[in-house]
């Protein structure tokens, strides 16, 4: 019976441990870079599409205003960032959709947010 339950734990608990952690430790990576905005950027509810004339924007970034990234989303040949405005409002940007610029918060000087 000791022989099952060790591997039960080696076959099922430690595989789910291990892809908790790494999804833990990616959505911390991301969340330590801020999006610097050039130009006014349309924030979108979903990532699956890059933007068609169908989807409606939810908020907008204005220009020259930092916003804290929630999640990084990218594959091939498309990058989508979740931002959270000014106001707590969280959308999808995405990259070549407007002139931006991520980086480290701490190059920007902001606060890290660990949630």
């Amino acid at each position: 019976m000791k022989i099952i339950w060790a591997i039960l734990i080696v076959v099922v608990v430690l595989p789910v441990v291990g892809i908790a952690a790494f999804v833990g430790y990616d959505i911390v990576q991301d969340r330590q870079h801020v999006v610097f905005t050039e130009e006014s950027v349309l924030a979108y509810t979903d990532w699956k599409t890059y933007p068609t004339k169908q989807m409606k924007p939810i908020f907008t970034l204005a220009a020259n205003t930092n916003a804290k990234v929630r999640r990084i989303r990218h594959g091939k040949d498309y990058m989508a960032i979740k931002v959270q405005g000014e106001k707590g409002q969280v959308g999808w940007i995405f990259f070549g959709q407007s002139s931006f610029k991520i980086k480290k918060a701490t190059e920007q000087r902001l606060p890290v947010d660990r949630r």
